[in-house]
């Protein structure tokens, strides 16, 4: 491992370090993340405080660079089976567009829609993960949480899709779109009685 370490933030000046310890917080974190596995954590520290950043923040940013670590085998394993369930979802929904004789005609149309939506609902799942997997603390209910939205998501946009009726046709059972039912024949208008012609003679 690397015993060098670069400035914090990279290319930042001391005097550049912002006046928020949220903020100086903030960009350590983000040097100790950038650097983890490269260089020591005694490494990064002395560097950080050779620029000028104050032990306390340093020392909190130790902290939360080791919570990070100790959730990292949930964070992958969320990654993992958000995944998976995309990938199966879009196979199931394409499957079921490609099988279906009544819109067969543009599955290609509706798979290549189903990509896109399904893609960009991975890729707010994604930004989801990492921004709540630096939270996160508690690996049972953090795995909950952490696939909490990219379910939602996931749901809303197989939900619409089998509303289209492209997967599924719910008219009709057998996947076939029923011929409208043809109009009942008008019954007959009723015959008026008929009138004899007489004449009475007198």
């Amino acid at each position: 491992m690397t015993e060098e370490a670069p400035n914090v933030p990279k290319g930042q000046p001391a005097s550049n370090i912002p006046a928020s310890r949220q903020e100086q917080l903030a960009r350590v974190v983000r040097y100790f993340e950038r650097n983890h596995g490269r260089f020591t954590e005694e490494v990064l520290a002395q560097r950080a405080r050779e620029q000028g950043y104050p032990s306390d923040v340093i020392d909190e940013a130790r902290g939360r660079l080791r919570q990070l670590d100790a959730t990292q085998p949930t964070r992958s394993r969320a990654r993992r089976w958000i995944l998976a369930a995309y990938v199966l979802t879009f196979a199931v929904l394409v499957i079921g567009m490609v099988t279906n004789e009544a819109q067969r005609s543009i599955s290609g149309v509706g798979a290549g829609v189903l990509a896109m939506t399904l893609g960009i609902a991975y890729l707010i799942s994604r930004r989801w993960l990492r921004w709540r997997g630096r939270k996160l603390i508690d690996a049972t209910t953090g795995f909950t949480m952490l696939l909490s939205v990219p379910v939602i998501l996931l749901v809303i946009v197989a939900g619409l899709c089998v509303a289209s009726g492209l997967p599924i046709s719910l008219n009709s059972p057998d996947g076939a779109t029923p011929a409208p039912a043809e109009p009942a024949p008008a019954e007959p208008a009723p015959a008026e009685p008929a009138v004899s012609n007489f004449r009475i003679e007198v």
